[in-house]
């Protein structure tokens, strides 16, 4: 004889049938996750909840987009303003945008916490408990007498639905030379969660001269913390690409050294490692990681990184 379960849901008829908000949220967190990966901004839908600001007035308006949030979904169709309070008469006040699932109130809200003022204020954090879920969309920096809110007061905040890796190719060449200059491999940036460990990989097929070498870096917000390093995959030689660093740092600046076979000699460098992301982002930019790419030493030879590179993110965990 079968005997049921003592929880299921949902089904069309029977006790199945009869789904509380309470049943709801503690199935549904399984398809998105059950930690805090799985709580947040869905990614490729809409404008990604971006919160922005444009100078017309104490206010902050947010784009459209979806978001998961304690098991509950929510939909912005056309943008929504949210009012931000009278500015301190002589100190400054970093306020924070968050969404929210308000479990008394039965939905998916956004709404703005004001900061306390002080010579060196900071954010409020976000509150999870038995009545709200809140996950953080931005930081706004509320200078004293202020009475418009700009664009580079805005910092990005966002903490996305992650439950896969973030990888990024490279579709077309690369090329650099006769300089030692960083290029930004555009093509390849993954917009980041604030406040999130993500672990580094990457396959960066090259080619270079003896003389003018390679190396690589990473283009990372203000604040991130983390470690990388690298290998070189060339079977002839075994050569490791030199040096770990600290992302970050100065010491990042330099990156990562390899070695060239030649120019038009193929190559595959392997950047590996962890970081983890600021907060919030700095005066109206992004959370977005970027890997770089250049020459060694310069030479009036070609340097190139090749279609079919990639770089990865893959969500660790948040603090």
């Amino acid at each position: 004889m079968a005997v049921p379960a003592h929880t299921y849901a949902p089904f069309d008829n029977g006790p199945g049938a009869n789904v509380s908000e309470d049943t709801w949220r503690r199935f549904m967190n399984y398809m998105l996750g059950r930690s805090a990966p799985g709580h947040g901004v869905l990614r490729g839908v809409g404008n990604t909840l971006e919160v922005y600001a444009d100078g017309s007035g104490m206010q902050v308006k947010i784009r459209t987009g979806e978001a998961w949030i304690g098991g509950h979904w929510g939909e912005v169709v056309s943008e929504l303003t949210l009012p931000i309070a009278t500015a301190h008469g002589t100190l400054p006040r970093r306020d924070r945008v968050v969404a929210r699932t308000a479990y008394g109130d039965n939905r998916i809200e956004f709404d703005v916490l004001e900061g306390t003022a002080a010579e060196s204020p900071s954010a409020p954090g976000v509150t999870i408990d038995g009545t709200r879920w809140e996950v953080p969309l931005a930081v706004v920096d509320v200078p004293a007498l202020d009475t418009v809110i700009g664009a580079t007061q805005v910092g990005d905040s966002r903490r996305y639905v992650e439950d896969s890796e973030l990888t990024a190719r490279l579709t077309a060449d690369v090329t650099r030379n006769n300089t030692t200059a960083f290029v930004d491999l555009a093509g390849m940036t993954i917009n980041a969660s604030g406040m999130a460990y993500y672990l580094v990989d990457s396959w960066l097929e090259y080619s270079s001269s003896t003389t003018a070498d390679v190396k690589f870096a990473l283009n990372v917000p203000t604040g991130t913390q983390g470690r990388i390093t690298g290998t070189t995959l060339d079977i002839a030689t075994g050569t490791s690409l030199a040096g770990t660093y600290n992302v970050g740092s100065a010491e990042a600046a330099v990156g990562i050294a390899g070695h060239g076979a030649g120019v038009g000699t193929r190559l595959v460098a392997r950047v590996t490692g962890w970081i983890l992301t600021p907060d919030a982002a700095s005066g109206g930019s992004r959370l977005t990681v970027t890997p770089q790419f250049g020459q060694l030493a310069a030479d009036p030879t070609n340097t190139v990184l090749h279609t079919g590179s990639w770089f990865s993110l893959t969500r660790w965990r948040v603090t």
